[in-house]
């Protein structure tokens, strides 16, 4: 502003408008700036939704509850399924898991079935885990919400279904950050399943679809 000082006429007049403009496009930026954050911290919050907005999504059924007039849907992704001729053959030694994206209004719940090699007659308890390892690390558990006995196939294998109690949180981290590791309690056996990296993204994608509205 000094040097403004030394100017005449419309000389001083323009300096000391640029000046002032200069000085107010400064406040302009820092009050943008921190707006801007605002925006980016919306943006993380909701991109899970944005995600499952751009895609179509799939589920085995979408229908309306004729009581309550809830949503309800189902999504299931079967994470260590081999191929078509793998299944002919699949469960005398490693068994199969499909893991369901379950809502009903604001009902959120998890559902494994799995094929277990081997005969077996545990019933599933309360107390009974499913625990999520997430991509950014984090461990989650969840409980089965009921008793759940097995049913014994043919051939050697035995079948449980199993509901657990989750949340909208719980569907959220699944949606931004993905599963990696799913591990199965049945009393004082567990089972883990790996999930791979294409499966991680799907699933990402089915818990994304079970947020939007």
């Amino acid at each position: 502003m000094k040097d403004c000082c030394r100017l005449d006429g419309i000389a001083t007049f323009i300096c000391n408008k640029f000046f002032n403009l200069k000085k107010e496009s400064m406040k302009n930026l820092n009050h943008m700036a921190g707006f801007t954050k605002l925006i980016l911290l919306a943006l993380v919050f909701t991109g899970t939704i944005t995600a499952a907005n751009a895609q179509k999504c799939k589920f085995d059924f979408d229908k309306k509850d004729p009581m309550s007039g809830d949503r309800v849907r189902r999504n299931t992704h079967k994470v260590n399924y081999g191929s078509a001729v793998e299944l002919a053959y699949p469960f005398y030694t490693r068994g199969a898991m499909a893991f369901s994206f379950y809502r009903n209004g604001d009902d959120f719940k998890l559902e494994a079935n799995g094929y277990l090699p081997g005969l077996k007659t545990y019933t599933v308890q309360t107390s009974d885990q499913l625990q999520i390892k997430l991509g950014n690390g984090e461990i989650i558990s969840v409980y089965a919400n009921n008793e759940f006995k097995p049913t014994v196939g043919g051939q050697g294998i035995t079948l449980y279904a199993i509901s657990y109690d989750a949340s909208q949180e719980v569907f959220q981290k699944i949606a931004t950050h993905g599963v990696v590791l799913l591990r199965v309690y049945l009393g004082s056996e567990m089972y883990d399943v790996e999930v791979k990296d294409k499966m991680l993204d799907k699933m990402k994608a089915g818990a994304a679809c079970m947020l939007t509205d």
